[in-house]
């Protein structure tokens, strides 16, 4: 008869008496599979290439926060950039935005650096910057406060990509019910929920208003506070704000709502009935690239 033999496993990660600090850095998104999701959304990345290509001068020096797999800098070395400094956070991604740009014969061109955009350090100004770190709202991602880093490294004249983001919000009833249970949160609504998912479609009780233009050419205020006025036009409770974003990337160049670029938000309210022909006014504040927990919706009358 055979001994069974039994193997202790290994401790990954050894008992301690300090609790382990294990809260991953929320100031950036870096994974393949969002970084790949971005790539097949052709909507979006094709957007940004047609601006990319308009933008470019033959030999400009150019700069790109948030790198990822860098395909919007391999996009900038073929429409005639001479040098581009890809910043990206996330070590692994830099590996593999560094081989695709070996694969794509393009390394000539191509600086990648591992490094965080809000410690930008460069050796030498630049003709444009690119940035996709746009999230609806602009409440998480860190696009106003890398360019307000950025534009440190902007020659006198040069462009930027994208250049103006515009928020507007309408006052929305939203199921937030399922499985029988309530998720009265901050939500997405990614496109490709809505179309395969099926996602709840809000009820809008007013159309939308514009809040909030951001000019990325400046360096921006990154505190928030909005007062705005809607004036109801349907009847109902109102639970939520639907948030829209969209991005003026160059010239005429726009983009918005793609399956993977800038979703609308819907931010939670507190429920309240309102009548069609009254006016309501809501409170909204956050700071931009601050997070969710930055984030405050409040009615100021009714």
């Amino acid at each position: 008869m055979k001994k069974t033999i039994f193997i202790r496993p290994k401790i990954l990660v050894p008992c301690q008496k300090k609790p382990l600090n294990l809260k991953p850095p929320r100031l950036w998104y870096s994974n393949i599979d969002l970084s790949y999701h971005l790539i097949i959304d052709r909507k979006r990345t094709l957007a940004f290439k047609k601006a990319i290509t308009k933008a470019v001068r033959k030999n400009d020096i150019i700069l790109e926060l948030g790198s990822g797999t860098a395909i919007l800098s391999m996009f900038a070395a073929q429409a005639g950039a001479r040098k581009i400094y890809a910043v990206e956070i996330d070590s692994y991604l830099c590996k593999v935005a560094e081989d695709l740009i070996f694969q794509n014969r393009l390394s000539d061109k191509i600086v990648v650096l591992n490094r965080d955009i809000l410690k930008l350090n460069i050796p030498e100004k630049v003709d444009l910057i690119i940035g996709e770190l746009v999230s609806g709202g602009l409440i998480e991602e860190i696009e106003v406060p890398a360019f307000n880093k950025a534009l440190d490294y902007l020659k006198p004249g040069g462009r930027i990509i994208p250049s103006e983001i515009l928020c507007s919000a309408a006052l929305v009833n939203y199921d937030f019910n399922l499985y029988n249970l309530s998720f009265k949160m901050p939500i997405y609504r990614w496109r490709q929920n809505r179309l395969i998912n099926k996602q709840k479609i809000p009820e809008f009780l007013s159309k939308p208003r514009l809040y909030l233009r951001v000019n990325l050419r400046k360096k921006n205020n990154l505190k928030v506070t909005k007062t705005l006025p809607f004036l109801v036009e349907k009847s109902g409770i109102a639970n939520g704000i639907n948030v829209q974003t969209n991005t003026r990337l160059f010239g005429n160049i726009w983009c918005k709502d793609t399956t993977s670029y800038a979703g609308d938000i819907i931010l939670p309210i507190k429920s309240r009935k309102v009548q069609k022909g009254g006016k309501v006014q809501i409170l909204i504040s956050h700071l931009m690239g601050g997070g969710f927990e930055t984030a405050k919706v409040n009615w100021l009358s009714i």
